[in-house]
């Protein structure tokens, strides 16, 4: 009997595996397997109560629930747009540096905005669009605001500082300490490297749009005070 829940647990793995990599959800994916191995292990409700201790985890509560307060109140106020319009005037003027300084942007944003998909759809509403405009490829431009989208590691918000720290018992900022050289050196490793393949593949400038979905809003009107708000919190940390 034992042998065969280890190959049930087994086949589970490479189950988990292949679904992940067919890109399913996540989260749905590995729940479905948790709550699978728990009813083969005839202890149905395993699952759920792991499910539930973690998250009525003090700590875990009170940083998630504030970061996703906080960018719920930059977005219906408008904050995180003026912040990206802001930068996205740095852009304008780049040049040939045009694809890795949206990416290092992007990367900088995403540590104000925590949510890697929130932030992907908010900058490349206006990242995106600029991009092309200048004259960089569809995809190049989508490639350099998706690189920039793991910025949100160095953020005392993320849920994943957050919980490692807990499991170690120091503060999250020693987390973020202890790998922020790494983090920031690959960035800077992955927005060079795609500026070269953006030059070699001539994918950096020439490319003419006549989609209405890809012009500029040049009339927005920045203000700077609300573009610095999104900063507040990381100043504060």
């Amino acid at each position: 009997m034992e042998i065969f829940k280890i190959l049930l647990a087994l086949m589970t793995s490479v189950a988990v595996v292949y679904f992940l990599v067919k890109k399913y959800d996540t989260k749905l994916v590995l729940l479905v397997a948790g709550v699978f191995m728990a009813l083969v292990a005839l202890e149905p409700m395993t699952a759920f109560n792991a499910f539930a201790n973690r998250m009525a985890t003090n700590g875990l509560i009170q940083a998630i629930c504030s970061v996703l307060g906080f960018a719920a109140v930059v977005k219906i106020t408008g904050c995180d747009k003026h912040m990206i319009n802001m930068l996205a005037g740095i852009l304008k003027r780049t040049g040939i540096f045009l694809v890795p300084v949206a990416t290092l942007l992007t990367f900088t944003i995403n540590i104000a905005v925590p949510s890697a998909s929130g932030c992907a759809a908010a900058i490349g509403a206006i990242f995106i669009p600029l991009l092309i405009h200048s004259g960089v490829s569809p995809v190049m431009a989508a490639a350099a605001v998706f690189s920039g989208t793991y910025g949100s590691i160095l953020s005392p918000g993320l849920s994943h500082n957050i919980f490692v720290a807990k499991l170690a018992n120091i503060p999250v900022l020693e987390v973020i300490n202890a790998h922020k050289m790494a983090t920031i050196s690959s960035i800077v490793v992955a927005a060079i490297t795609l500026g070269i393949v953006a030059i070699y593949l001539k994918e950096h400038k020439g490319y003419v749009s006549t989609d209405e979905d890809f012009k500029v809003d040049t009339e927005f009107k920045v203000n700077p005070i609300f573009a610095l708000v999104n900063i507040v919190p990381l100043v504060i940390l």
